[in-house]
């Protein structure tokens, strides 16, 4: 079997043209859509059956790594964010449970805190952590619904979203958060 590196360029509305990033082999692009952290973009990847972080400096237009945490158990890996920073679902082999890692001090490997395994019925994979809640509560989403876990008590809830179906067992909802912003990028000069 082959595997397929991925390659990047970068877009810049300055110069109305692409730059392809050079130099990159420590993965393969794996799961998931990107999380942007620290002027950075990054992304779950595998290579030669080890998981790593991989990220591109936008600034710099450099590639680089985040280590993940040295007890995580690698049964299936998703990158998300809580509040601003990285954090890592991780599901176990047997798909019962789920560890929800958050790296408190970005760049930092010794500051990756395990915070919850949450359990989960019926062979269900999770998403990474949505959304937290001011009373701590985390919004997930499974495959067809969402779902609100409380770690104080060990639960999941599942809200009833309107105008949200899923047709087919075999269908999964992807779910992204957008964050309005008011700031415009810088447009070229039209002098």
């Amino acid at each position: 079997m082959t595997e397929a590196f991925f390659k990047a360029a970068i877009y810049s509305l300055n110069s109305d043209s692409w730059k392809t990033l050079e130099d990159f082999k420590p993965g393969v692009s794996y799961c998931g859509s990107a999380k942007f952290v620290n002027r950075k973009v990054h992304w779950i990847t595998k290579h030669r059956h080890c998981w790593g972080i991989t990220s591109i400096d936008l600034v710099d237009e450099k590639w680089g790594k985040v280590e993940l945490p040295s007890d995580i158990k690698e049964g299936g890996l998703k990158l998300g964010l809580l509040g601003s920073d990285l954090s890592v679902l991780c599901n176990n082999d047997e798909r019962t449970h789920s560890d929800v890692w958050v790296m408190k001090e970005y760049g930092v490997k010794a500051s990756w805190t395990k915070l919850y395994t949450i359990t989960y019925p019926e062979n269900y994979n999770l998403s990474p952590p949505l959304f937290t809640y001011n009373k701590g509560e985390i919004l997930l989403a499974f495959k067809s619904t969402f779902a609100i876990y409380d770690p104080k008590n060990d639960s999941i809830t599942y809200p009833e979203v309107p105008n949200v179906e899923v047709t087919s067992i075999y269908e999964y909802m992807d779910v992204e958060l957008f964050i309005e912003s008011l700031v415009c990028p810088d447009l070229p000069n039209e002098d």
